[in-house]
């Protein structure tokens, strides 16, 4: 059953299944619905977790062997999924949880004025405290994953969650743990997580140069293809563009 779908909603959780090869598995083996107690739907829900976060950490773009300097990614050529966030003051003295969302080659957008932070070799499925398809306005003071928002979490793997945020023409929102746990024989060290390169759309900008520079990191340049989905913000840029262009001096 390729197409088989089901959604299971709860005050706590929305799932969406597109492929039946590990839900159907998961959801047959429960009674009616109805009669799931609470036990049986803690633990349905505790599998559901585990594989969208396992999936959306195992479909990321690896950004750990970009070479130091600048590298371009064109997106006629180049298909990737980034994990990646706005640089802002949390980013000095990070909280418990900050956001990201996942660049496509079709969901790539202006960032005027912007420094893009890209992520992926130290983020781990363990880390992922909130799953959206859109802006879920999480909390800024949350201490646990369970105090992130009031709204249910979106239960999608990867594919399901690009392609929710893409036909809203929005982003997703992906919340991680900005500390994580580093073992060295008996020794552990609690760690920030570090972005692997800072990004830039279309050329190098002198905010993104300065904080490849300022962070040691190396620059990847993202270029729009021509059929990259406009955002709300994308168009009115636009009309500003063409409003310039054609205004009458």
């Amino acid at each position: 059953m390729d197409n088989f779908t089901k959604q299971i909603n709860t005050s706590s959780m929305v799932i969406s299944v597109r492929r039946a090869s590990y839900w159907q598995k998961v959801l047959c083996r429960q009674p009616d619905p109805g009669a799931l107690n609470r036990n049986r739907l803690e633990h349905l829900y505790d599998s559901c977790r585990q594989y969208a976060c396992r999936s959306i950490v195992a479909g990321l773009t690896p950004l750990s062997e970009i070479r130091s300097g600048v590298t371009d990614w064109y997106c006629a050529e180049q298909k990737f999924r980034i994990l990646a966030r706005v640089e802002t003051k949390d980013d000095v003295m990070p909280r418990a949880f900050q956001s990201y969302s996942v660049l496509t080659e079709r969901n790539l957008s202006h960032y005027p004025g912007e420094v893009l932070r890209g992520f992926f070799s130290n983020v781990r499925e363990n880390m992922i405290g909130y799953i959206s398809p859109k802006d879920a306005n999480t909390s800024s003071s949350a201490r646990t994953r369970l105090d992130l928002s009031e709204y249910p979490e979106y239960l999608y793997d990867l594919d399901d969650l690009c392609s929710c945020a893409e036909r809203e023409k929005t982003y997703c929102q992906i919340s991680v743990k900005t500390r994580y746990t580093v073992a060295r024989g008996r020794k552990k060290r609690r760690l920030f997580l570090k972005p692997d390169c800072i990004i830039c759309i279309d050329e190098v900008s002198e905010a993104g140069r300065l904080a490849a520079q300022r962070e040691q990191k190396p620059i990847l340049v993202l270029h729009r293809a021509e059929d990259t989905i406009m955002t709300v913000e994308d168009f009115l840029l636009k009309k500003l563009e063409d409003y310039k262009t054609f205004a009458v001096p």
